[in-house]
């Protein structure tokens, strides 16, 4: 169970880091608008992007506890898609 914590918080905090729409909205809401006039937007994102990644990792854990058949297709699945 350790390596799934663990590879979920490495996942999270990947795609935190990566350019995307809410980094790209943040930065131009804070420009604009000067960092203490954005800071609900920020923390809006930042919740939504928290409830975002709780409710798929809550997801996928009942998924594979509930249909422990899907588990390697999940695993095939992953493999395919960091390969390529």
């Amino acid at each position: 169970m350790t390596a799934v914590y663990s590879a979920f918080f490495t996942y999270v905090i990947i795609t935190s880091i990566t350019p995307g729409p809410n980094n790209i909205l943040s930065l131009s809401v804070a420009t604009q608008y000067g960092l203490k006039r954005s800071t609900r937007v920020i923390m809006g994102m930042f919740c939504g992007y928290i409830v975002l990644m709780l409710l798929c990792g809550l997801f996928t854990y009942h998924m594979v506890n509930l249909l422990p058949v899907i588990t390697p297709w999940l695993k095939w699945l992953v493999r395919l898609t960091l390969s390529g």
